[in-house]
């Protein structure tokens, strides 16, 4: 991340927002969580880190990554349908991201789903990933 950074590196939670922690919580629960989720986190999570994106955009983005990291939330993530809230908390902060996704940011963030769900078919996956409607605000379509 650039110089307009929050300052969450002196912080406890500092761990939670590493790439290493992001990654591990993502794998951990992207069975679970589904396409849809982990997806948009990573568009999230890729916006977060770009020099571009402003302090105001990245506290949205830290706000709702922090939501989906945290091991308490409304809807416990253990029970059927318990990512509903994370996703929902994500696809606000996204709306409000768009104009900073990039080609490269939507693509390294479709790379990154896929790996995490090899065994899905090829066309379902697309077909999720196209449902989130993230390049027509940017004329990727």
């Amino acid at each position: 991340m650039g110089e307009t950074d929050l300052q969450i590196t002196n912080t406890k939670y500092a761990n939670s927002f590493s790439d290493s922690s992001f990654k591990k919580k993502i794998a951990k629960s992207a069975q679970k969580a589904g396409v849809k989720v982990v997806y948009t986190a990573y568009l999230l999570w890729l916006v977060l880190k770009s020099d571009t994106t402003s302090i105001k955009e990245k506290t949205l983005i830290l706000i709702a990554l922090g939501y989906f990291i945290a091991p308490l939330d409304l809807l416990p993530d253990v029970i059927p349908g318990g990512f509903v809230d994370d996703l929902a908390a994500i696809l606000f902060a996204l709306k409000r991201i768009e104009p900073n996704l990039t080609l490269d940011i939507i693509n390294t963030a479709k790379n990154n789903t896929r790996k995490l769900f090899l065994s899905m078919d090829e066309d379902e996956f697309n077909k999720t990933i196209n449902s989130i409607k993230v390049y027509e605000y940017q004329g990727f379509n």
